[in-house]
């Protein structure tokens, strides 16, 4: 393993610090904001927001809404931006506010499960892998590698897919989430698997309806061939997840929302 320390977690805390200022809270201020929407803000960006405490398993039917907030400011920002930069550059930025938006935290699942997976003998020996704060060789090229891939992806994309393809990236794998949580189980004591355990019927039709909502609208027909793309990516990891472990933990849920991701712009690009 490679001695640098990924500090995901202490950089999300900071950024939260630095935009504390104006803070959106639950509650009395607000009371026309849904907490359990705040919550899903709160943990799957770095916005500052402050929902009241309580599970995380409340958020889960607003996870897709939060990703329809972000792919719509994705697409703002295409939209503002194309008139002044090169694509190139363009998708690279966005890949970039992408990656500062959720705070690195589906990345850090992603080198994770990269780094635990093809090195683990045994399940002890993954989640021990897992819970190591240090990057390795597979984790480092898996980054490299999945930030290569988007990038020459979304330089592909036709432009009048583009919107769509780019809603439907940032809301399917976060419903994809929601799906192997509750298809697979929690495979170990953790934030990831207490989240998994407690999911029930509810919270998952609940999130399926919210994406549906949005992506009827807001994404068109490609969110169709996005969808499918996203079932497939799921099928294949669920048996995985579940034969190496038993059930997923909270870096194979970041690991499962990268590589949907991919895999949808991936098909934006060949559209």
């Amino acid at each position: 393993m490679l001695s640098t320390e990924r500090g995901w977690t202490d950089w999300r805390s900071k950024c939260r610090r630095l935009l504390r200022r104006g803070t959106l809270r639950a509650g009395q201020e607000q009371p026309w904001l849904l907490n359990g929407f705040l919550m899903a803000v709160e943990f799957l960006t770095i916005l500052p927001v402050r929902a009241r405490p309580g599970p995380l398993v409340a958020a889960a039917g607003y996870f897709p809404l939060v990703g329809a907030l972000i792919g719509l400011a994705s697409v703002a920002f295409w939209n503002l931006a194309s008139p002044w930069m090169p694509v190139n550059l363009l998708a690279l930025l966005l890949l970039l506010l992408w990656t500062v938006l959720n705070g690195g935290l589906h990345d850090d699942g992603l080198a994770d499960c990269f780094d635990a997976f093809p090195a683990g003998r045994d399940r002890e020996e993954i989640l021990r892998i897992l819970r190591d704060s240090r990057i390795g060789a597979f984790g480092a090229l898996s980054l490299v590698f999945s930030l290569l891939l988007r990038w020459q992806s979304l330089v592909s994309i036709r432009a009048d897919y583009l919107p769509g393809i780019l809603i439907a990236s940032q809301v399917l794998p976060r419903l994809g989430m929601i799906w192997l949580a509750f298809a697979s189980g929690g495979a170990s004591p953790g934030m990831g698997s207490s989240f998994a355990d407690a999911l029930r019927p509810r919270h998952y039709w609940g999130a399926s309806a919210a994406a549906i909502a949005v992506l009827i609208p807001l994404a068109g027909w490609p969110a169709l061939w996005a969808a499918a793309v996203c079932a497939a990516v799921i099928a294949l990891l669920r048996p995985y997840f579940r034969h190496k472990l038993g059930g997923i933990t909270g870096d194979c849920l970041g690991a499962a929302n990268q590589l949907q991701e991919a895999a949808i712009l991936m098909l934006g690009a060949i559209l």
